[in-house]
C-alpha cells in the first residue's frame, strides 16, 4: 500500500484533505496539460502545410543548393506530409505541456498545505537563538570558541612534532 493511504497519526482530517486536494490539483493540471498539448501538437503539424502554401514553399520538389531559407528548411525538415512526424509532434507537445500543467498546478496550490510542512517538526535553535529566547543562561559566549581554538592549536603542535 502507498503511504498516501496511511497518513501519520500527527495529521488531522483537515490536513489529510488539504494534501489530497493539492495532489488532485496536480493530477488534474497534468492531464489538462496533456490534452492541451496533444491538441496543440497535432494542430501545429497540420498547420505546416497551409503555412508552406502561404510562403510558396513547394514540398514535393527537392531544393537546389544555396536557395533554401531558414524558414523553408525548418518546414521541410518537419515533413508536414508524413503522419509519423505528426504523432511525434503531438506526443512531444503533450509531454511538455503536461509537465508544465502539473508544475503550475502544484505551485498555485501549495499554499493550501503550507501548515502541513511543520507538523511533527522539532524546533532546532542555534546557541545564539537559545540565549535570545531565554532557554539557556549562557553568559560567556567566547568560552567554547576559546576552548576549540586551544584544542586546535594543540593538534597542530602534535602534528608538527610527528612530522619532524
Amino acid at each position: 500500500m502507498s503511504r498516501a493511504f496511511t497518513p501519520p497519526s500527527s495529521m488531522s482530517k483537515s490536513d489529510i484533505l488539504a494534501v489530497a486536494d493539492v495532489r488532485r490539483a496536480v493530477w488534474t493540471g497534468g492531464f489538462t496539460g496533456l490534452a492541451t498539448g496533444l491538441c496543440f501538437g497535432t494542430s501545429a503539424h497540420l498547420a505546416l502545410v497551409p503555412l508552406s502554401k502561404f510562403l510558396n514553399i513547394d514540398l514535393t520538389r527537392k531544393p537546389r543548393t544555396g536557395e533554401i531559407s531558414i524558414v523553408e528548411d525548418l518546414i521541410r525538415s518537419s515533413k508536414p506530409l508524413c503522419k509519423n512526424h505528426r504523432i511525434l509532434y503531438a506526443l512531444f507537445a503533450g509531454a511538455v505541456v503536461s509537465y508544465l500543467g502539473a508544475v503550475t498546478a502544484g505551485t498555485n496550490n501549495r499554499f493550501r498545505m503550507q501548515h502541513v510542512y511543520g507538523i511533527g517538526a522539532h524546533e532546532k535553535l542555534t546557541p545564539y537563538e537559545q540565549v535570545r529566547k531565554g532557554k539557556t543562561a549562557r553568559v560567556n559566549f567566547g568560552e567554547e570558541e576559546e576552548f576549540e581554538r586551544q584544542l586546535h592549536d594543540e593538534n597542530v603542535r602534535e602534528r608538527a612534532g610527528q612530522s619532524s
